[in-house]
């Protein structure tokens, strides 16, 4: 997980519990990222009045399962879960509704049934596009240009990726790595990988490419090179949040060998909106 200058980490230390959450206030959410719970009902109510507190409606926690076997007795329920996710263990991404309207989505119906078609197509990797496009890791000099291509893509997303001093500290204090598809000098497609390398794992995100290139699988190319690159470095779980209502980012991890795990119910605000977001894994 990375995080800002602007962020606000909530941290609490006792013998009933302890944690550090994201305050996470563009997505509306607490988001523990580590924690150890001895009595959940307590840390339910501490957590569910810190995000009231605050307007919030969604607390998500990825926790391994000697934790959310506590946590669902208390109030949380599972909402996905991803194999490996903890230096081979399996993650359960638990979730709890302060505000229950926001556990509610109204565009999941369609979602799934989207979803579905997508996996009745089969696991089958495309050809890289031909040689009129270069694909390269990026380096902070291609920084402007990723700004202006993600602020093309994205009206608006969980993170500042439209931000170049974001996007270098991404790059140079956590080691996320980027990789570009260009078509000459023009940037056409990003996509990156958040290794946290504690846990042996790697998320795919920020996959983004402009309207006028998509459709030639420049995201697959992109991907899989960057799981390559995660590969070297030991990394073994690699997973995904994608939009749920996004036919073509879903397809391409659908086909890269990835399995749905489930879904994140308006878990991140992008595009003027809350947005569910599937979770894919390979493991």
């Amino acid at each position: 997980m990375l995080f800002t200058d602007l962020d606000e980490i909530l941290h609490e230390d006792n013998p009933l519990f302890s944690f550090r959450a994201l305050i996470d206030q563009t997505n509306k959410r607490l988001w523990v990222y580590e924690g150890e719970v001895h009595d959940p009902e307590a840390f339910t109510r501490y957590v569910r009045g810190k995000a009231l507190v605050r307007g919030f409606g969604k607390i998500i926690f990825p926790c391994p399962a000697s934790i959310a076997t506590g946590l669902k007795t208390a109030g949380f329920s599972e909402e996905a879960r991803a194999e490996g996710f903890f230096h081979g263990e399996t993650g359960f991404f638990m979730v709890l509704y302060p505000d229950p309207e926001r556990g509610s989505s109204e565009h999941l119906v369609d979602e799934v049934d989207m979803l579905r078609k997508i996996m009745a197509r089969p696991q089958e990797t495309r050809r890289c596009p031909d040689s009129a496009f270069t694909f390269r890791s990026a380096t902070p000099e291609d920084i402007p240009a990723m700004t202006a291509l993600f602020s093309e893509v994205f009206t608006s997303y969980p993170v500042p990726v439209d931000d170049p001093a974001y996007l270098l500290s991404a790059m140079q204090e956590y080691g996320t790595r980027f990789q570009l598809a260009l078509d000459g000098e023009q940037l056409a497609g990003v996509a990156a990988a958040e290794v946290e390398t504690p846990f042996g794992r790697a998320e795919m995100t920020d996959c983004a490419t402009l309207p006028q290139y998509r459709g030639q699988g420049l995201a697959g190319c992109l991907i899989r090179a960057l799981e390559q690159e995660c590969y070297d470095s030991g990394m073994r779980c690699f997973y995904s949040l994608s939009r749920a209502g996004q036919y073509g980012v879903n397809l391409v991890f659908h086909r890269l060998g990835y399995r749905y795990r489930g879904t994140l119910i308006n878990n991140a605000h992008i595009g003027g909106r809350f947005e569910d977001l599937h979770v894919w894994v390979k493991y």
